[in-house]
């Protein structure tokens, strides 16, 4: 599949990387937008290592004093990989209020 050429993973992480991570972006472009960070307790454990994995190079980030968006790890319980595909929207209104 596509998505795991190694071409096509230097991308991803690039873009991720910009996205989550640049602080020149962060201020630049919608700079009062936060990041909820929606980990799975039911799901596969590549999705659970990416969410922990992101998580830490973020509070490491910050650590050192780099101004990035805020963000919080909204952790749903019951959920899967697959929670995006039902109705998301009610479920994480109020928690994602806090954010």
């Amino acid at each position: 599949m596509i998505r795991y050429k190694e071409a096509m993973q230097t991308v991803i992480r690039e873009l991720a990387r910009r996205a989550l991570f640049d602080q020149e972006m962060a201020q630049a472009y919608l700079p009062r937008v936060s990041i909820a960070l929606i980990s799975a307790g039911r799901s596969n454990w590549h999705c659970m290592w990416g969410t922990f994995m992101v998580h830490k190079h973020y509070l490491e980030r910050v650590k050192q004093g780099e101004k990035l968006r805020p963000m919080k790890v909204v952790h749903l319980e019951r959920g899967n990989h697959f929670v995006g595909y039902i109705s998301l929207y009610p479920y994480l209104r109020e928690r994602l209020t806090s954010v």
